[in-house]
């Protein structure tokens, strides 16, 4: 009798059970399953002006997204493949004027770009390849003029340096190898005349360097030994 209560008891245990777990399961599968996104999708601010449009492809942005502000001015556009940026990217400053214009290639940096300041000047331009700087890239004063131009070879600088006075005119020259400056280097002062030219090792002042004042008279020489005075 005993025997038999106990496997009532185990049974009622077993059935109870079973319909705990297939109650589980059956709440999992209750629960909504994440959409996955297909074709366009519209966001909008509070006050119902559109502000996001991005295109989706199984889940995956693709094609044009647009971005817009609470006023209705285009603020960005730029292009997807596959989740990636892959194309021309523009974005804007007030009243329409462009900030930067770029170029990916499945999520790197690939083509020129540019870069405005507010004034609607150019701040920066050059170019990337898969990623790094390549060619000469250019820094501009807000007045327009150029500041710095560097020359690279897939993201190390490579080739000829200068920089600018704020006035535009030539402040100093030089050459770059895999990064370092290398070779003769000219220092000017604003009125063209040079102040100072010598020759650069490994990135390091090497040999004799020359001192002139404004006026183009010799002040004194200089020597260097791996970046050090003698």
């Amino acid at each position: 009798m005993k025997s038999k209560k106990a496997n009532m008891k185990k049974l009622f245990a077993l059935l109870i059970t079973t319909a705990f777990i297939a109650g589980a399961y059956a709440q999992d599968d209750a629960k909504p399953k994440e959409e996955v996104k297909e074709g366009m999708v519209v966001t909008y601010h509070p006050n119902d002006v559109i502000k996001d449009i991005q295109n989706y492809e199984n889940g995956k942005k693709s094609g044009l997204h647009v971005v817009i502000d609470k006023s209705g001015n285009l603020k960005r556009y730029e292009n997807f493949k596959d989740d990636q940026l892959h194309g021309p990217l523009k974005s804007f400053q007030s009243g329409g004027r462009s900030r930067k214009i770029k170029n990916y290639k499945e999520g790197e940096l690939h083509g020129p770009y540019k870069i405005y300041y507010g004034n609607n000047k150019l701040q920066e331009e050059g170019g990337y390849i898969d990623g790094k700087r390549n060619g000469v890239v250019v820094w501009y004063f807000d007045n327009g003029k150029p500041s710095v131009s560097y020359t690279y070879k897939m993201g190390v600088m490579e080739g000829a340096q200068k920089t600018y006075f704020k006035s535009g005119e030539l402040q100093s020259e030089s050459q770059a190898k895999k990064g370092q400056t290398t070779g003769e280097y000219k220092e000017y002062h604003l009125n063209g005349n040079i102040k100072f030219e010598g020759n650069y090792k490994d990135g390091k002042k090497h040999g004799s360097w020359k001192e002139y004042d404004e006026e183009g008279k010799y002040i004194r020489t200089i020597k260097y030994k791996d970046g050090e005075k003698l």
